[in-house]
């Protein structure tokens, strides 16, 4: 048909160019076939893209077709039609491929640029290295020199005393050989030198013998004493008296619980029930003389304790040592006795309680909990640990110079004290109320007429007496230095209670 050579001639032509643009292979031929006429002569054209003997490799295209035109067939030209759809999508992959490796090259420029600006600066460093390498090898080469010839001046030096130790040693061997000629005579000398110590040794025991039999002076005299209980005395008021103010001026009372009841005990054991009387039964608010009284006692009981005892640990037993002296004090006399003690109170203080800054805090403890239990014992408070710790707060410093004062007198009368025993006195709850011994702290004992059975309650004030052992070795002489003060049951029957 003449209108279809027209497209053969479109399709061909556009074929060649995809063949050349895509390198399609030579079978994609067979899509196209030719058709000819009945009776008519065919031949066969091929077309190609001109530079066939140039380029070997490039396809052909090959159609048979008669003189007047081909026909493509359909199922061809849709087989071509999908061919290139594809070809287009290859194309567009192609050019993604071409921009992903042009976005390479960017980026591969750029870490190139900053790879070469980061080895001009490493080799910026590594100039500055090398500088700094050369003004070290040249500082090394001069303390190199330096060395050297402090070497050879050390060397000079090792040279010159070792001559100096063998001049040394030479006449160190001629010493030697005087030595031992002075050893000889010196071996003469000792032996003659024992013979005179075992004369002086033998003297000597004889005249510790002869010490032993003399009387021994005191550094310590009575009045040292006396002043030292005083002082202590007055500490111990002070301190009550604190405490008893604060402790009147509590209004009101909590709710007893066992506590109280636990304290309240305690308190009877110690003083007896005409001092818990005293306590529970005698109004306390703006009255702080019975809780102060109360105070005094608890205090006095452990002051002199403290100034007596022979240490200050449970075990050993202290009444051991106290046995022991006794004994010592009745065959041996005042004079041996009185060194024993001062010398196994000092060393058996030391063995036993090494730590003093302990003692004296386990001390002040002690006194408070006793303390708390007469605040509890009142009514005044409910709690015994707490009522321990305001107490602290409120009068420690006044109860530590108690226990240091009492620890004081322990020193004085147990190690300084020897030609006599000096002691601190207190009266027991129930002791019947002697003047010549004791002293009624409030002075009422003579307005009770020439009654005998008068009794003691509790002490306020620590006494003090001196015993020594009588002329004719048979038991001693008791005197009282300072009478301990007392208050007496009568009190409760008296009027009102007045602070002093």
């Amino acid at each position: 048909m003449p209108v279809g050579r027209p497209m053969y001639r479109i399709t061909l032509n556009f074929l060649r160019f995809l063949s050349r643009l895509f390198s399609f292979p030579s079978q994609y031929a067979s899509c196209f076939s030719a058709f000819k006429r009945p009776g008519k002569k065919s031949g066969v054209t091929t077309f190609s893209d001109g530079n066939d003997s140039s380029d070997p490799s490039d396809p052909e295209l090959e159609f048979d077709f008669e003189d007047d035109y081909e026909i493509i067939s359909l199922k061809g030209f849709r087989t071509l039609e999908s061919e290139l759809k594809r070809a287009l999508a290859e194309l567009d992959l192609k050019k993604g491929e071409v921009r992903l490796l042009d976005d390479k090259e960017k980026k591969g420029r750029e870490e190139l640029a900053d790879i070469t600006q980061k080895l001009a600066s490493v080799t910026g460093y590594l100039e500055l290295l090398v500088e700094e390498m050369e003004k070290k090898k040249s500082e090394f080469t001069t303390t190199m020199g330096r060395l050297q010839e402090e070497n050879r001046g050390l060397v000079q030096q090792l040279q010159e005393q070792t001559s100096r130790a063998d001049s040394l040693m030479t006449e160190l061997t001629e010493v030697k050989a005087i030595a031992a000629t002075r050893e000889k005579d010196i071996g003469v000398l000792q032996s003659r030198l024992n013979g005179s110590l075992s004369t002086v040794e033998s003297q000597s025991a004889d005249l510790a013998n002869i010490r032993a039999l003399l009387p021994q002076s005191d550094t310590v005299v009575d009045t040292d004493a006396i002043k030292l209980v005083g002082r202590l005395n007055a500490e111990i008021f002070q301190a009550a008296a604190l405490l008893a103010e604060a402790c009147s001026s509590v209004k009101g009372r909590p709710l007893q619980d066992i506590d109280n009841r636990t304290a309240s005990t305690r308190v009877k054991e110690m003083f007896g029930t005409k001092f818990v009387d005293l306590v529970q039964n005698v109004p306390h608010e703006n009255n702080p003389a019975v809780l102060r009284i109360a105070f005094q006692a608890c205090i006095v009981v452990f002051a002199d304790w403290v100034s007596a005892a022979w240490h200050f640990q449970a075990d050993p037993a202290p009444q051991f040592f106290g046995e022991v002296y006794r004994n010592v004090w009745l065959d041996e006399g005042q004079a041996a006795a009185g060194h024993w003690r001062a010398q196994t109170r000092k060393h058996i203080q030391k063995l036993l309680d090494p730590n003093p800054d302990g003692i004296r805090r386990r001390f002040i403890m002690h006194i408070s909990d006793s303390l708390a239990d007469v605040v509890l014992c009142a009514g005044i408070h409910n709690k015994h640990d707490q009522m321990s710790e305001t107490i602290i707060r409120m009068a420690g410093d006044r109860i530590s110079t108690v226990v240091e004062m009492a620890l004081k007198l322990n020193r004085m009368l147990g190690e300084e004290v020897t030609a006599a025993d000096v002691e601190t006195t207190w009266a027991h709850a129930q002791d019947i109320f002697d003047p010549n011994w004791m002293e009624d702290d409030y002075g009422n004992w003579k307005s009770y007429g020439a009654r005998m059975d008068l009794k003691v309650m509790c002490t306020t004030d620590l006494g003090l007496r001196r015993l020594v052992k009588a002329d004719n070795e048979v038991g001693w002489v008791d005197t009282v230095l300072v009478k301990p003060k007392v208050i007496l049951e009568e009190i409760l029957s008296s009027s009102p209670i007045e602070a002093k």
